[in-house]
């Protein structure tokens, strides 16, 4: 199995990153990635028990070092754990354009071989999978149209990375904010109401099923998070509203306004399976 060590802030990175290796005949079974759905961790089970269950089955890392990466203390903590443990693991290291070399430090340093998001770097990994015994695709003209697409999929995500590397913590904080804000005006009512729902609710959280569709893309999309509170109920879990949400609608009367119409009419979706 494969262990893509990552960051969860560069997701869209990552989801590149994903479907080039699945592009080239990867499985998506031998592929973990924490932060992809149906590849990383499920609902109900605790994040550090998986990742380190999966470290000591995979035989293969590739860490995706960005700037991200270095400022996560778990990334580097999971960094440690999987250089430090006793099973041999074959490892591949890319770094992005935005790190400098002497920024990396600890266990991987840069005593060590990296490779660059480009063909070389692609094509060398090729050549380690299929070394390990992946099934990959044998054509030429097939592969290089799997670097192609991948390098030109992930030219304006590196640029971004690159671009935000010298604002300071607060102009990056205020960049995502907007980011997010941004995103709440194409919000489908359903989405609209669960928001609503906890917002206006005395408790300032609300019960829903682990399974409700709507409530996974708030929880994805950072809009709202896991209450810490144990579980009502089968399958039900608490949420809360993310800060950054709750002070936005605190601070606009319009969407408070907007919340407390479509409390009073809309259904709060469920999954119909449940």
């Amino acid at each position: 199995m494969i262990f893509i060590s990552h960051s969860s802030k560069d997701k869209d990175l990552l989801t590149a990153f994903n479907s080039f290796l699945t592009s080239l005949g990867v499985r998506k079974d031998e592929i973990f990635c924490s932060s992809l759905e149906g590849q990383g961790v499920q609902n109900g089970e605790r994040i550090p028990d998986k990742v380190l269950e999966a470290i000591r089955e995979a035989n293969f890392i590739i860490y995706i070092i960005t700037g991200n990466f270095l400022e996560s203390q778990y990334c580097m903590q999971e960094l440690g754990y999987a250089w430090s443990s006793p099973d041999s693991k074959a490892f591949f290291i890319f770094k992005t354009e935005e790190v400098e070399p002497s920024e990396i430090k600890g266990f991987v340093d840069t005593s060590y071989k990296y490779s660059s998001f480009n063909t070389d770097g692609l094509s060398l990994l090729i050549d380690r999978l299929k070394e390990l015994g992946y099934q990959i695709i044998s054509k030429f003209a097939a592969l290089n149209d799997s670097i192609n697409t991948f390098l030109k999929t992930i030219s304006d995500i590196t640029e971004i990375l690159v671009e935000e590397k010298d604002l300071t913590a607060k102009e990056r904080n205020e960049k995502q904010l907007k980011a997010l804000q941004s995103q709440y005006q194409y919000l489908a009512p359903g989405a609209k109401a669960i928001l609503a729902d906890i917002y206006f609710s005395y408790e300032g959280a609300r019960y829903y099923s682990v399974r409700n569709a709507v409530v996974q893309s708030l929880e994805q999309k950072l809009f709202i998070r896991r209450v810490t509170s144990v579980s009502v109920g089968f399958m039900e879990f608490g949420y809360e509203l993310q800060p950054w949400i709750r002070d936005y609608i605190s601070e606009n009367k319009t969407i408070q306004s907007e919340l407390k119409r479509i409390n009073g009419k809309e259904q709060i979706p469920e999954d119909p399976d449940f």
